[in-house]
């Protein structure tokens, strides 16, 4: 059986999510507590068809130089990825996990990485509101 979010927040202690958002997100001050354990006690459901996926994103310079590093997670159905940022918490902490992303890091880094990324406009609310605004500019849009 494929582990999901919400299986392997179970193995994963507040205490230990803290210390892997300090090393993976030094500058970022923010309390995660909260949405720790709002995830903790979602409710079982159904997931997206998909898989989450994890990856590490190098992007370089025109030198040749590491420019930019970071983390990106999200939602790969059908051969397409989606990002996570605009995805219902629930559903998505339901999703299978890609058997590649269980292989290659831990479940606190997995977590670490869902928290941060899931939060990235702010709560659920936070992130209706900035994905109706994208929505809404995406219609002008199309009206021009």
């Amino acid at each position: 059986m494929k582990k999901t979010i919400k299986d392997i927040i179970e193995y994963v202690s507040i205490e230990e999510l803290n210390r892997s958002l300090k090393y993976f997100y030094p500058k970022d001050k923010n309390s995660y507590n909260d949405v720790y354990k709002k995830i903790k006690s979602m409710e079982r459901c159904a997931g997206f068809n998909g898989e989450v996926t994890l990856k590490l994103r190098r992007d370089f310079s025109e030198d040749c130089c590491l420019d930019y590093e970071a983390f990106s997670i999200g939602l790969k159905e059908n051969d397409i990825e989606y990002s996570s940022s605009f995805l219902p918490w629930t559903t998505f902490a339901n999703t299978p996990i890609e058997q590649q992303a269980l292989d290659s890091y831990t479940y606190s880094e997995i977590l670490t990485h869902f928290i941060w990324d899931i939060t990235f406009f702010g709560d659920e609310q936070d992130m209706k509101h900035v994905s109706d605004e994208v929505k809404q500019t995406v219609d002008n849009i199309k009206k021009t």
